[in-house]
């Protein structure tokens, strides 16, 4: 049984602080490995504030631009 937070949630929250300013779903994170999982919490439209290293920013810029084109 899982009881921490879900993909709702987070999807909630950053709608929710989006309209009003708030800070709502933050991610830090490192490494190029996390490129299709962090493109996907993107994509989904479920981070407000990203902050990340250069070898993740460079590993999401394939990602990204897939599903902004």
């Amino acid at each position: 049984m899982w009881t921490g937070i879900t993909k709702e949630h987070l999807s909630r929250i950053a709608i929710r602080s989006a309209g009003v300013g708030g800070a709502g779903v933050v991610v830090a994170a490192m490494g190029r490995e996390r490129a299709a999982i962090i493109g996907e919490m993107i994509r989904l439209e479920m981070v407000n504030e990203l902050i990340i290293d250069w070898d993740l920013a460079n590993a999401l810029e394939g990602h990204v631009a897939d599903f902004l084109a």
